[in-house]
């Protein structure tokens, strides 16, 4: 029984430290806040180009308002050149310009109301209420398919 006595107590090893942490769980922390950051971006993307839809919209109802066929050429160029490079957009006007928005959309909606545009832009006519309608619709068309195609 004396032998037992005299023995030395067992020494434990220290219990293992979180800290370093190994080398497998900073790959899973880096994924992690890189996956998170890159979500975070998509959502403000997306965001951003809803709020750019909803404005071009909101700007187009207010443009309708007024029945000012050279105001709503104005936003569609401004919008067309936020899209588009510019050396593609800035040099049309006229039919040209009109071929170039019906380019753009599935069904031609401009040319069917050239003259209503034309008149309304170089003559200073104001369109019947019927073309008014209607060329507020192809512009809505054409606003919507442009930010449905890049969504």
């Amino acid at each position: 029984m004396d032998k037992l006595l005299s023995l030395d107590p067992l020494i434990l090893p220290p219990e293992p430290s979180y800290w370093p942490l190994p080398s497998h769980v900073w790959i899973i922390i880096a994924a992690a806040v890189i996956s998170t950051l890159l979500l975070l971006a998509l959502r403000r993307y997306q965001a951003s180009k809803s709020y750019l839809h909803r404005k071009a919209l909101l700007e187009l109802s207010r443009v309708g308002a007024h029945r000012d066929t050279a105001s709503l050429h104005r936003l569609l160029r401004r919008i067309a050149l936020t899209h588009f490079p510019r050396h593609t957009v800035a040099p049309m006007s006229g039919e040209a310009w009109l071929r170039w928005l019906d380019k753009t959309l599935p069904e031609p909606r401009f040319m069917p109301l050239k003259a209503v545009w034309l008149a309304g832009l170089y003559q200073d006519q104001q369109p019947s209420s019927q073309d008014w309608h209607q060329c507020i619709h192809a512009s809505e068309a054409w606003i919507n398919t442009l930010y449905e195609e890049q969504a």
